[in-house]
């Protein structure tokens, strides 16, 4: 469980953090607030354009957050100091991980809000990735791991979708070229028949003329 120091408040109401509706929660972009001030964000009017009404911007960094995933805090009464964050179970967390972490959830955050190049998400992919392989414990930081999925299946539609568009743009070329030369075997076809018809016409002309010219010297 995450700790907090002695003393830690609410960021919105300011109350100190307890237990129950005053229990501290850590929402994705860091910031911590009790359940009760989360659960009246979730029941405000929605302020963000985004289709889940439960999805509100944090009252600090108005990073977008899901109302409903949280991660519940401990608060340390025994320590005069913030301690370094711990991990469920097995060793502490470091403080340069937890910033790590942060780092990573709000840049994250930042392309699912406003968008990014594919080269940036392939960069934080990979730095994700990279401080995810060296956690020996694959129950730690699952904000993160799940954020991470999902910037990785995006990208990879991404990455489809652009290679689809390619393969569209190269059959409109195609068939662009196969009307053109449609075009010219129905125009060749058009010329050929004319000029047979001309030939026809020609042949019938002749051979009346000869029909004539011979009925006029038998008569």
């Amino acid at each position: 469980m995450l700790t907090l120091g002695p003393g830690s408040v609410c960021d919105i109401c300011l109350e100190a953090f307890g237990s129950g509706f005053k229990a501290a929660s850590a929402i994705v972009c860091g910031h911590a607030f009790c359940s009760e001030c989360i659960d009246q964000l979730r029941s405000a009017p929605p302020t963000t354009n985004h289709p889940d009404p439960n999805y509100k911007p944090c009252p600090l960094c108005r990073h977008t957050f899901d109302t409903r995933t949280y991660i519940r805090l401990h608060v340390d009464h025994d320590n005069n100091t913030r301690p370094t964050v711990p991990a469920v179970t097995g060793p502490t967390v470091s403080e340069e991980d937890v910033y790590t972490v942060q780092s990573l959830l709000e840049r994250m955050i930042n392309i699912a809000n406003e968008g990014s190049s594919e080269e940036e998400s392939r960069k934080y992919i990979a730095e994700a990735k990279t401080f995810l392989q060296g956690q020996k414990d694959s129950k730690r930081f699952i904000e993160l791991r799940t954020c991470y999925r999902m910037l990785v299946y995006t990208t990879k539609v991404r990455a489809t979708n652009r290679q689809l568009q390619a393969q569209k743009a190269d059959l409109e070329v195609s068939l662009s070229r196969v009307r053109e030369e449609k075009a010219e075997v129905e125009r060749k076809a058009r010329d050929e028949r004319d000029l047979a018809l001309s030939i026809e016409k020609s042949l019938q002309d002749h051979a009346k003329l000869t029909q004539d010219g011979y009925e006029a010297m038998i008569m």
